[in-house]
């Protein structure tokens, strides 16, 4: 299979990357990289406020901010609509 790029290239092009005009992925191996049991931590973004008072409470408990937030989580879990 080969891929054929486009005049407009994009960032690559902004920031002074050259691009080929073909790409040859006919060695590439499929699902070479996945894993069926991975496990992923996924992003939660607070809220400004939100962030600024789980920043303090770690400071003040010397704790990770994500230890502190899985504490607030499990401690109200039962009152949180999922």
């Amino acid at each position: 299979m080969r891929f054929l790029v486009d005049e407009w290239a994009g960032p690559a092009v902004e920031k002074g990357r050259n691009m080929k005009k073909e790409y040859d992925s006919s060695k590439g191996v499929r699902g070479k990289f996945y894993n069926p049991d991975g496990k992923f931590n996924i992003p939660v973004y607070l809220e400004p406020e939100v962030a600024a008072f789980v920043d303090q409470l770690s400071a003040k408990k010397k704790l990770d901010r994500s230890q502190i937030v899985n504490r607030l989580l499990k401690k109200n879990r039962e009152i949180i609509e999922l």
